[in-house]
């Protein structure tokens, strides 16, 4: 963003995507968005990005606690920092 006067202003960007719909899209929505924006962000000389994943689901049918199992160990071995199934 530049001034009135030319001068570049110090900025923070902030951005949220909700992605929804079928499984195969979210791997190239992702691909996209780390393209287009965080890639774009990570070549300025001196910035720091800060990526975050947040996750929502619905199951109405419940989850088993294999499953629930299989979900907490899977975010811990990727280093979630929130990890809870309700």
């Amino acid at each position: 963003m530049l001034s009135k006067n030319g001068m570049l202003l110090k900025c923070s960007p902030h951005t949220v995507v909700r992605l929804r719909g079928c499984r195969a899209r979210y791997s190239s929505r992702t691909k996209s968005i780390v393209e287009a924006i965080v890639e774009q962000l990570t070549t300025l000389q001196g910035a720091e990005v800060t990526l975050r994943l947040e996750i929502d689901a619905e199951v109405a049918s419940g989850l088993d606690r294999s499953k629930v199992r299989t979900l907490l160990e899977n975010a811990n071995t990727l280093n979630f920092i929130d990890k809870v199934v309700k």
